[in-house]
């Protein structure tokens, strides 16, 4: 008669404690590729807006849209309104990993300020100029827009978000988008 070999309570413990410590050195490493994937999501979206905002810019004289538009028909429009022909899938305008609804955000100091929306042939050099960035609001303020800081009584809550492991996704008047470290653009930083 032949007798089988059963596990024993230590050997069966040593397996499962060999397996929770592999799944402990492995979930931080499936954490990075998700926040990975989550910033390249993030990069896409952005292009997207950027060639909408080139699209828009093609149709209404080489203006960029400006910041809200108060004489559309119907009221005011944002800029990610007026995008709507161009980009019609709102979750663009969202970085995967934000939590708030509106995760990209149009540069305030180079491109909204201008009320009918800054010309095209006033940006210098487009590849060096961001137009929009990873942010909380609509509207960022950056010091890139102003670096001397901002004048009295304007808004600087309104900043680039450092979403991507200390980095921000910047989009840049020429259509590409890249990687920022964020102390280059939030103010104090």
């Amino acid at each position: 008669m032949m007798l089988r070999r059963r596990f024993t309570l230590i050997e069966l413990l040593v397996v499962i404690a060999i397996i929770a410590i592999l799944a402990a050195m492995l979930l931080p490493a499936l954490s990075q590729a998700r926040e990975k994937a989550r910033a390249i999501s993030c990069v896409s979206n952005e292009k997207q807006l950027e060639l909408g905002l080139l699209m828009y810019a093609d149709d209404n004289h080489e203006n960029l849209p400006p910041y809200a538009d108060h004489n559309c028909s119907g009221g005011r429009k944002s800029w990610y309104n007026l995008l709507e022909p161009y980009v019609p899938d709102d979750k663009v305008r969202r970085c995967p990993s934000s939590s708030s609804s509106c995760g990209i955000g149009v540069n305030y100091g180079h491109i909204a300020r201008c009320a009918a929306g800054r010309p095209l042939a006033d940006i210098k050099v487009p590849s060096s100029v961001m137009d929009l960035c990873d942010s909380t609001w609509g509207l960022v303020y950056c010091r890139v827009c102003w670096p001397n800081g901002p004048r009295a009584g304007e808004e600087t809550n309104r900043v680039p978000m450092d979403r991507h492991n200390t980095s921000v996704n910047v989009g840049l008047c020429d259509g590409h988008v890249e990687s920022v470290q964020a102390v280059k653009l939030i103010p104090g930083g």
